[in-house]
């Protein structure tokens, strides 16, 4: 009655949300980059070393307006889950004593952003957001000097960005960008390594549907032609 009433007036009623299932398309992949900077009482060196793995996951989102061309969207839940990797890296090299041989290995990796996460959708379709996210993983860290083993379990605000294109009820998400992670590993003796993590999410897209708004009705319940 209350949205009869509006139309018959010529108001425009609310729009309800539209929602969105994404999920990871198969074959995506992620650029994993480990800057590894080792840090002793005396001296520091860092090294960098990239993989590529397999990437799963997806998220919910939510559209506004009720209508396409959507303005805005806003994330309930996405997250990532990155293939394992390994590294390996050469410290304080030189000619006569050689390198600190280190290789270091990433399992479980989780990249959860942390909601609410809401932004407008410029006209390109392009979306910027700074919000929490969360990377949980599991590390192994050998080397000449020392073994080390562990959880990594890091939150930190930085920025995320991606492409979404809608249209007659299909979600395509593409060119995601994703900011570093950074933390640090006490690896005894005065030895501390720290971590910084780059997930290039170039190589990932997500898809998902969503169902279209009906015309709205009016008075009787006939059809009023499209909602708003």
């Amino acid at each position: 009655l209350v949205g009869g009433t509006a139309l018959a007036f010529g108001l425009s009623p609310a729009l309800a949300d539209v929602e969105s299932q994404l999920s990871v398309d198969s074959g995506s992949t992620a650029g994993l980059t480990l800057t590894v900077t080792f840090n002793t009482a005396i001296d520091s060196d860092t090294q960098v070393d990239s993989e590529v793995v397999p990437v799963s996951g997806g998220g919910r989102a939510i559209f506004r307006p009720g209508k396409e061309p959507f303005t805005q969207v806003e994330f309930t839940d996405l997250g990532f889950a990155l293939g394992n990797s390994g590294y390996d890296y050469g410290f304080f090299c030189d000619s006569i004593f050689g390198c600190i041989e280190t290789d270091i290995s990433l399992t479980n990796v989780q990249a959860t952003l942390l909601p609410p996460a809401i932004t407008g959708i410029n006209p390109d379709g392009s979306a910027q957001f700074t919000n929490s996210w969360r990377l949980l993983a599991d590390y192994t860290v050998s080397g000449s000097l020392f073994s080390e083993s562990g959880s990594l379990d890091v939150t930190s605000v930085i920025d995320f960005g991606a492409r979404f294109t809608t249209s007659g009820g299909d979600a395509f998400v593409n060119d995601i960008a994703l900011g570093s992670l950074s933390t640090e590993l006490d690896a005894g003796g005065g030895v501390v390594i720290q971590l910084d993590a780059q997930i290039d999410l170039a190589g990932t897209t997500l898809s998902g549907s969503y169902e279209e708004l009906p015309p709205a009705a009016c008075g009787g319940g006939g059809l009023c032609g499209a909602v708003g």
